[in-house]
């Protein structure tokens, strides 16, 4: 055997036996054996994009929705109905109908009152125009002179309506237009304790209390030989001792209100302020009880809040007499 034929054989049996695996080598060192440049690796090469996400795995004992089951439930949710908002509810003054309404409302109520100032208006002018006659016709005289019974006549049907215009004005809350006609009558001559009782009222309200205090006594006074005492009689004496309690006439006030009460003992009102006078102004708890006992019976407004004063008296009564 020759000498070449013995190298042959040694390099197959290297070969058979993995002495030769071969061994890969960087790119860049590959390149330079053949001769070129191996390119740069590019960001995404270096960090290539993920594939797409794995399905998370079902826990165990729960089967893996299929395809089918997976685009059926797409499909109800679609079909679902979007949930409804709640609106707040619409008050009457979010329609336009209403509002116009309310407008219309408005102007009429407007026009009404106007309209019955021009009434009054117009009656006013009537009775300065009366006024004006009935002093020419029949001047007031500087003494009492007996009338005819014709001319006596007509001036207490004028003098009637003169007073009924003023109560009007004051029902109305023309106060000084009702004290205007009031004093024209009196100027006149007019007598009657109806017209002092009257200016009582419009002088309490236009804020002149110590006018008020005289023209309710002239009515009192006018009317205390009367019998039977007409029915604003006692109207004025209560009244009048509300606005003597005002100004601390404490003494002066219970005068009135007895009067009131000697003339019509079931009036209540006249009770109930002579209660009050006794126990918050004069001290005198047992006489407050008396007259708001007397009011409660009398069934007068207030008889609730009276019975929880009167409880409450008693109790302060027999405190003060333990001690």
């Amino acid at each position: 055997m020759t000498r070449r034929t013995l190298l042959l054989s040694a390099a197959l049996a290297l070969a058979l036996t993995g002495c030769g695996r071969r061994v890969q080598r960087p790119r860049h060192e590959q390149a330079a054996a053949f001769g070129t440049t191996a390119p740069k690796e590019t960001p995404e090469a270096q960090n290539p994009a993920p594939g797409p996400k794995a399905k998370p795995k079902p826990p165990p004992g729960k089967r893996e929705p299929t395809h089918q089951q997976e685009e059926a439930a797409v499909i109800a949710a679609a079909a679902k109905p979007a949930p409804k908002k709640e609106l707040a509810p619409l008050t009457p003054r979010d329609t336009a109908a209403n509002i116009v309404l309310e407008l219309e409302d408005a102007k009429q109520a407007r026009e009404k009152a106007k309209k019955d100032l021009l009434v009054l208006a117009g009656k006013y002018a009537e009775a300065e125009r009366e006024i004006a006659r009935l002093k020419a016709t029949h001047p007031a005289p500087s003494a009492p002179e007996p009338q005819s019974g014709e001319t006596s006549k007509k001036l207490d049907a004028a003098e009637q309506r003169l007073l009924a215009l003023a109560r009007e004005f004051y029902d109305n809350g023309k106060f000084n237009a009702a004290k205007q006609v009031l004093d024209t009558l009196i100027s006149m001559g007019h007598k009657g304790g109806y017209a002092y009782f009257m200016l009582g009222r419009c002088c309490s309200e236009l804020g002149f209390p110590d006018k008020a205090v005289d023209y309710y006594k002239m009515a009192c006074d006018f009317y205390e030989p009367v019998d039977p005492k007409p029915t604003y009689y006692i109207y004025a004496l209560n009244n009048l001792g509300a606005l003597l309690r005002k100004q601390k006439r404490y003494e002066e006030a219970k005068v009135v209100y007895e009067r009131a009460q000697f003339v019509n003992p079931d009036y209540a009102p006249a009770h109930y302020n002579l209660g009050v006078l006794c126990a918050d102004y004069l001290n005198d708890k047992k006489t407050a009880v008396t007259h708001f006992q007397k009011y409660v019976e009398l069934k007068g407004e207030r008889s609730a809040d009276v019975q929880r004063r009167i409880r409450k008296l008693l109790e302060e009564i027999k405190a003060e007499e333990k001690k």
